[in-house]
């Protein structure tokens, strides 16, 4: 996957039923991949469109193809969602620092789960 993100300039996540937190994305957005995805399940109570992903109507192929045009002939707008998907996951946790701390927190409760 990481060959494919490295050449890319946009990621699309065309799902009907969730996108939210999906690896997939957050793959592209830890390669600084700006991503389109489909207002799905709770995508919108997490993503911002324009801020940290182009938000689309799910089952809009139309609309879907004008986002992807519209990302690619605009460098401005792809800068700025490869760098708000980063602060993405740095918000909610998904950076290998935030990870281990929750490991290492996990772990620790499991060794001793009266000790917080």
């Amino acid at each position: 996957m990481d060959e494919f993100l490295a050449v890319s300039d946009a990621f699309v996540a065309c799902s009907a039923d969730e996108n939210c937190f999906s690896t997939t994305i957050l793959e592209a957005m830890l390669s600084k991949v700006p991503c389109i995805i489909t207002k799905a399940g709770m995508t919108e109570k997490f993503f911002t469109h324009k801020k940290y992903a182009c938000l689309v109507e799910k089952k809009n192929p139309k609309l879907l193809g004008e986002s992807v045009a519209n990302l690619l002939h605009n460098a401005k707008l792809r800068k700025t969602l490869a760098e708000n998907g980063l602060k993405f996951l740095g918000m909610h946790e998904f950076r290998n620092k935030a990870i281990i701390k929750k490991i290492i927190r996990t772990l620790k409760y499991a060794a001793n789960p009266d000790v917080k």
